[in-house]
């Protein structure tokens, strides 16, 4: 079935923006249908993904690696510490977080 969908694609000539397009939006499905069963939403998901990841980074540095902003992801990260899902750093000299149980020195 992906084979014929592949080959008929191609002969069509599908610009590869568009399949790339397409991609995402099936994997942001994906995942939503996924993480919807945990109450979580796709971007609670992909930062505690990128928290578990990069462990011991700061919020910065994690951030660099995420389509985040520094206010949604901290709108996020109170969000899954009210769940206890992530400890955050008090330290204001440098923003962190960890999954919850995680030791953040490795």
């Amino acid at each position: 079935m992906g084979e014929y969908i592949a080959s008929n694609m191609l002969a069509k000539q599908v610009p590869i923006g568009l399949l790339l397009a397409d991609l995402r939006r099936r994997q942001r499905q994906a995942v939503e249908m996924r993480v919807r069963d945990l109450g979580l939403s796709n971007q609670q998901f992909w930062l505690l993904v990128a928290l578990v990841e990069r462990q011991g980074a700061s919020l910065a540095e994690i951030l660099a690696g995420l389509p985040m902003d520094q206010p949604t992801a901290s709108r996020v990260l109170a969000a899954l510490s009210r769940r206890k899902l992530v400890r955050l750093d008090s330290d204001r000299r440098r923003s962190s977080a960890s999954p919850h149980g995680a030791d953040p020195s490795g």
